[in-house]
Parts: C-alpha cells; structure tokens; sequence
C-alpha cells in the first residue's frame, strides 16, 4: 500500500540517520513565523479540488499557510485573481476574504496548516459580491491538534512523503514537535523503541 503523509514540524528537522528505504519527499514548504498566537491549534487540511470546485467565499480566524502539491488554483480576493501551480504557495491572513478554486481541467490539491488562535473560528462564509456561487466544493481531510508550549519565532514547514510498501523513515528526531496526517494507506509509528 502507498501511504502519503502531511508532517508538519515547528522547527528545523535535526539529527537524521542514513537509511536507503525512506520516502518520497513529495513537496516541503517552509514558512517562517515570528509572532504566532500565544494560545493555539495546528489544523492540517487537505483539500481536492476537481476541475470547477471552488469554496464558498470566506476569512479564517487564525493564519493559513498553503502549499499546492498537484494542480493550479486560482486565488480570488477583493484585489483580484491570482494563480498558484504546483509547488508554490502562499499565506492567508484572519479576515482576509478570499475564494480558492480550480479553473483547469484536471484535479488539483492543497496542503494548508492553519495556527488557529484558542476560541477563534477556523471558517466563516461570507456573502460577497463578486465572488462565484459554488455549485461543487473541494472535499477536505481535516485534522486538529493541541499545540501547548510553542512561542515563536519558528519555522512551520509542511511536508508531503510518500511511503512505498515496505519504505520507513530512517531513526530520527525533530527540532520541535511534529504533528502528521496519514493522507492515505496505513503506517506504523514506532517511538523509543515501541
């Protein structure tokens, strides 16, 4: 089974060992943060985009961070349009309003980690002129964590890998917490030893 893994990690990766069956590292965005809330969630999202899938428009509560890893999406705000391809990312801002969605014919995704600030909604949909009426919305794997004791500044770096049958990272350890999201398939963490 291939799995696929978002790892996000909040500071450099350090200390890794040398192993010849390790995964695919598909896309790795890193984002410096210098101020992040005092009190917060990571939020790791993946979106699928078809071709004619957009959000509805909204803003956030907390900072997203977004990295396309298949496709282009076009990013749609008061200020106008703008297109993101493979590999490229960008930052969205609380209160931002925006629409995201694929004008192509083919699929297209994102990884997104939200910082969402204790209390705060992750979403909220707003009526918006000049924005599109969203017949097909992107589907979402969402995942939430408890992030205690990070102050910044920081690196937030997101990570795609892809895991062949029987692939494995080598031992290792982070600069800072990890939090991950199996995107499909199965894996099998082993932590000191168990």
């Amino acid at each position: 089974i291939l799995a696929a893994v978002l790892a996000l990690w909040l500071a450099a990766p350090i200390a890794f060992a040398q192993q010849p069956t390790g995964p695919n590292t598909a896309a790795k965005t890193t984002f410096p943060v210098d101020n992040p809330p005092a009190e917060f969630q990571v939020v790791q999202d993946i979106n699928d985009f078809a071709p004619g899938a957009w959000t509805t428009p909204h803003v956030h509560g907390g900072t997203g961070y977004i990295t396309v890893v298949e496709g282009e999406l076009t990013y749609r705000s008061k200020d106008g349009d703008k297109t993101y391809k493979t590999g490229e990312s960008w930052i969205e801002k609380p209160g931002d309003l925006m629409q995201i969605g694929n004008q192509t014919g083919s699929p297209a995704r994102t990884l997104v980690t939200f910082l969402l600030p204790t209390g705060a909604q992750l979403t909220t949909a707003q009526d918006a002129v000049g924005f599109l009426r969203a017949s097909l919305q992107p589907t979402k794997v969402e995942t939430r964590f408890s992030a205690t004791g990070q102050r910044g500044p920081f690196d937030l770096i997101e990570v795609e890998q892809d895991f062949a049958p029987g692939g494995s990272t080598p031992v290792h350890t982070h600069g800072g917490p990890a939090y991950i999201t199996v995107m499909s398939g199965q894996l099998t963490l082993v932590q000191n030893g168990t």
